[in-house]
């Protein structure tokens, strides 16, 4: 099953207008939703962090799995492990940078996605991590806690072995 994420244009029935327009000029800019880019995996890092080969350091949106750096979490090297599955070096992908583009480290904020579809949402749906909101990248947030809740519900991955902790 792929990974999709609801076109902006999927949203003009639940959502006024102001809104719609508003996730309308988000995507304008250079990297937003209709300005995709193109490139490569150089390493993942850990379960929500990867290295672009040209975009530099890259956190994934909307996702945040336990740590695997100095105190590992539960589920954080399965987290990571899952990742280094699915993101190869040298793999081909695709990014859409957030609203706000960069966090406090620097690194490129962005949604992920590989042939499979959406790898911020994979995380999510197969409990590899937890929604994590933070606006304005709250592009997906609706169905990012529609996949936690399937995911928790049956128990996958951290909410079966570590209680959603």
């Amino acid at each position: 099953m792929r990974d999709r994420l609801p076109r902006p244009v999927a949203v003009l029935h639940r959502y006024p207008a102001a809104v719609v327009v508003a996730v309308a000029l988000a995507g304008c800019g250079a990297g937003g939703p209709s300005g995709s880019q193109r490139d490569r995996i150089a390493e993942v890092i850990d379960g929500d962090t990867v290295e672009l080969r040209d975009g530099g350091r890259a956190r994934l949106i909307g996702v945040d799995t336990p740590e695997t750096f100095g105190t590992v979490g539960c589920w954080g090297p399965q987290a990571s492990a899952w990742l280094k599955r699915r993101l190869r070096v040298g793999q081909r992908v695709t990014y859409s940078l957030g609203a706000e583009a960069t966090d406090r480290y620097g690194r490129r904020l962005v949604y992920l996605s590989d042939r499979r579809g959406s790898v911020n949402l994979a995380l999510i749906r197969f409990g590899h991590g937890r929604v994590l909101t933070i606006p304005p990248n709250d592009q997906y947030a609706e169905p990012f806690e529609a996949a936690q809740e399937k995911a928790s519900s049956a128990k996958r991955g951290l909410w079966g072995r570590c209680g959603g902790a």
